[in-house]
């Protein structure tokens, strides 16, 4: 008699969804809440890489800007990433081509957001700091052609108001709009000068993104290994370290 044939073993069946959302409601939608927060997670996250990928490269491949130090997308009390540049010790004195500079710095990272996806509300800080600056080398600085060598007591919000105000120094209302007109021509040309540099070295600003989203952090050698080579040079010793292009 031939032996009888073992019995078919089924296979495990495959979980209904349907029949999980039927007796987990509760869990089903915390689940979902749960993808949805990783997954606004690793944008935001992306976007802050951006960000801070544009100040890394226009800070590298700027003249006259300070040197890379370390940058990171890790959030430091309200800002969601930070750029920091060795400042070379304690200065009272800034040539023009040197604020110049900080302004293009200032503005990779919104240049960046721009280039590659769209701008967001992490540029604040720093259009913010960079007004003040475009501002201040017009009014004060002399550095504007058509104000000359004036100084203009120039306050850009009233503390209570917050509105622009001719200030009791007598600077007109048209004295204070020249200033503006001025100081967004300044802005305007480091906009268009930071954009067409990461436009030129956008594989390196592609590389930086990766590296942020996979460390979070990058020293100044791991920074210079990436800008190879153009790469950076000795670890700073008792230099000041500025925090700048905060997001």
């Amino acid at each position: 008699m031939p032996p009888a044939s073992p019995t078919p073993v089924s296979g495990t069946p495959k979980p209904d969804p349907s029949l999980l959302r039927a007796r987990f409601p509760h869990a089903f939608a915390a689940l979902l809440l749960l993808l949805l927060g990783f997954w606004l997670w690793r944008k935001e996250k992306q976007r802050v890489a951006i960000h801070e990928a544009g100040h890394a490269v226009a800070t590298n491949f700027t003249e006259d800007a300070q040197p890379l130090h370390r940058v990171s997308i890790l959030p430091r009390g309200m800002a969601l990433g930070a750029t920091q540049q060795t400042s070379g010790g304690d200065r009272h004195v800034r040539a023009q081509p040197e604020l110049e500079a900080r302004l293009r710095v200032l503005m990779g990272g919104y240049a960046a957001e721009r280039l590659v996806t769209v701008a967001s509300t992490g540029a604040e800080n720093d259009l913010k700091e960079a007004t003040r600056l475009a501002s201040s080398m017009i009014s004060h600085y002399g550095m504007g052609n058509a104000m000359g060598p004036a100084y203009y007591e120039y306050q850009s919000e009233h503390s209570f108001l917050g509105q622009r105000m001719a200030t009791d120094s007598g600077a007109s209302q048209a004295t204070l709009l020249a200033i503006e007109a001025q100081a967004r021509e300044l802005l305007a040309s480091a906009l268009a000068a930071t954009t067409r540099l990461l436009g030129e070295h956008r594989l390196i600003l592609d590389r930086l993104v990766e590296a942020f989203m996979a460390n979070e952090t990058l020293e100044k050698r791991e920074l210079a290994a990436i800008f190879r080579p153009h790469a950076a040079g000795p670890e700073p010793s008792d230099e000041t370290v500025a925090l700048v292009g905060a997001c």
